[in-house]
């Protein structure tokens, strides 16, 4: 009964998830269409830069914040304390991030950029409001799922809508924020009636005293967004917005993999975290099974698509003269595979609890993919990117069997505890 409960909530969440996955591809080619692949490259970059930034502005609360709900779930006042908490913290680390960008505006290439970076802000602003960490602590994964279609839909239908010539390629980021900002009002208007939250609970000391608890770990979440999110920043500033944008829409394809393997991740990290701590045989095998089925699904998907990439192309209005850009799409197809075994391994590196081991590693591949990206790209162009990427995947799967094989080796294992 109990396992037909975890499938059920896993589908309707997983639905949800599926529309926000979708949604991008759905207005891509549109998009590539009237703003051209310069205009896509650049939208690319304003989104790159919201979603590093928004990992400062949620800190803790898809963490933290979502284990002290778990924690407190029957007892409202406490809940609504741990609410507060967090918008406070949020509320004072958007301010910082307004004046950290403020600053950065002055440096020229940014500057250049002054309607993309302000349209991109709302997006940032956007992740105070956004309630998917509450809804998530809570199981309310009905709800969760509403949320994101309701918002993606708004995203969808205002940019056709409103985006009609290459000029307002800008004003892009601003729709994907306004279409989370709707519905979040929405839910903040049933939060007040539930927990009577107002601007004027909202508590700067405890915002403050959140930040000093819980900084290393938004420091780690900030170097792995910054990996994950910087590439098309680096490619648009070295070869220009053009091959970013190319970039850009393999890159769009690439996440989709990338958030199966999270939702993966997340909903399966409980059961095998559980499983390992009363039976590690039992555990490992468990994740092996979970793990090897999903990359298995994706490695499916993966050669239909590499099989048939002359109707992608197609339908993402790449130039399907470019024998170039061909190549390139086939061979980013193997990040997937490696994105999918990395995945595994830090799950089973956080069912471990090395915490401190995952963060030193991400720290540290973050500088070496940052430089080995920029070399790459100077010399090679866009293959040297994704080569760069594959390389930088590859590292880590190395490490993280180093670690790993240190714990299921029954051998070393006896040495470490």
């Amino acid at each position: 009964m109990k396992q037909k409960s975890y499938s059920k909530k896993f589908i309707t969440y997983g639905i949800g998830q599926a529309f926000n996955l979708i949604s991008p591809l759905l207005v891509l080619p549109y998009l590539v269409k009237i703003c051209g692949e310069e205009g896509f490259g650049k939208i690319g970059v304003g989104f790159s830069i919201s979603f590093i930034l928004i990992v400062i502005v949620d800190f803790s609360s898809y963490h933290t914040g979502i284990k002290q709900l778990v924690d407190h779930k029957n007892n409202v006042y406490k809940t609504k304390l741990l609410i507060v908490k967090h918008l406070s913290a949020k509320l004072l680390l958007f301010l910082l991030v307004i004046g950290v960008v403020s600053v950065l505006m002055l440096f020229p290439y940014l500057k250049t950029q002054f309607k993309l970076i302000l349209s991109s802000l709302v997006i940032v602003f956007s992740s105070i409001l956004n309630p998917n960490w509450i809804l998530q602590a809570q199981e309310k994964f009905l709800a969760n799922s509403v949320f994101n279609v309701a918002s993606k839909l708004i995203y969808l239908i205002s940019i056709f809508l409103f985006i009609n010539t290459k000029e307002l390629y800008f004003f892009v980021p601003f729709l994907y924020g306004i279409g989370i900002i709707i519905p979040s009002v929405y839910f903040w208007i049933k939060y007040y009636s539930l927990y009577q939250i107002n601007f004027f609970d909202l508590n700067v000391n405890d915002g403050i005293q959140l930040i000093k608890a819980d900084y290393k770990l938004c420091l780690s979440q900030l170097f792995f967004a910054f990996r994950q999110y910087s590439p098309v920043l680096i490619i648009d500033f070295i070869l220009g917005s053009f091959v970013a944008g190319q970039f850009r829409i393999i890159e769009q394809l690439i996440m989709i993999f990338r958030t199966f393997f999270q939702i993966l991740f997340r909903f399966s990290f409980s059961v095998i975290c559980n499983l390992i701590s009363r039976n590690l045989e039992k555990g490992v095998i468990l994740w092996k099974k979970i793990n090897s089925l999903a990359l298995l699904f994706v490695l499916l998907l993966v050669l239909i698509i590499y099989t048939n990439s002359f109707i992608f192309l197609k339908y993402f209005n790449f130039d399907l003269n470019n024998g170039k850009l061909e190549f390139l799409f086939k061979f980013s197809l193997l990040l997937p595979l490696f994105i999918g075994s990395n995945f595994a391994m830090e799950q089973l590196l956080f069912s471990f609890n090395k915490i401190r081991i995952y963060n030193n590693i991400t720290y540290t591949t973050t500088l070496i993919s940052f430089t080995i990206l920029v070399i790459f790209t100077i010399f090679w162009s866009l293959f040297g990117a994704i080569l760069a990427l594959l390389i930088t995947e590859l590292f880590l799967i190395i490490i993280y069997t180093k670690f790993l094989w240190q714990n299921i080796n029954p051998k070393t294992k006896a040495q470490i505890d």
